[in-house]
């Protein structure tokens, strides 16, 4: 009956790179991939491959959304909801429905 915006956010959401990390080791990859302790700047001044190169060219269109701390109203949502059952139901899901992936090889 009210009006206005309802913000049906995660009081503590995860974090993205455990999301990430999830992610990797649900598709076998979590051994293959270095995480580097530098900043997203930074990266764009190492000797990068093609390939990296073209990912940081990529992601300096969101670097301004990741930079943003974002404060939201106490939430209704009074739990994680995003947990490691959430995300292997929604990794299973995405790789069940999509059998024209192509494995990548380096």
């Amino acid at each position: 009956a009210r009006s206005g915006v309802l913000y049906v956010t995660n009081p503590n959401p995860p974090r993205f790179f455990w999301l990430l990390q999830e992610t990797l080791d649900f598709f076998g990859l979590g051994e293959k991939v270095n995480f580097l302790d530098c900043s997203f700047d930074d990266f764009g001044k190492l000797e990068l491959t093609d390939m990296e190169q073209k990912l940081f060219q990529f992601g300096k269109n969101f670097n301004s959304y990741w930079a943003i701390h974002y404060n939201f109203p106490d939430s209704i949502c009074k739990h994680n909801l995003v947990d490691k059952n959430y995300v292997k139901k929604i990794l299973n899901y995405y790789q069940n429905n999509h059998n024209d992936i192509v494995e990548a090889k380096y």
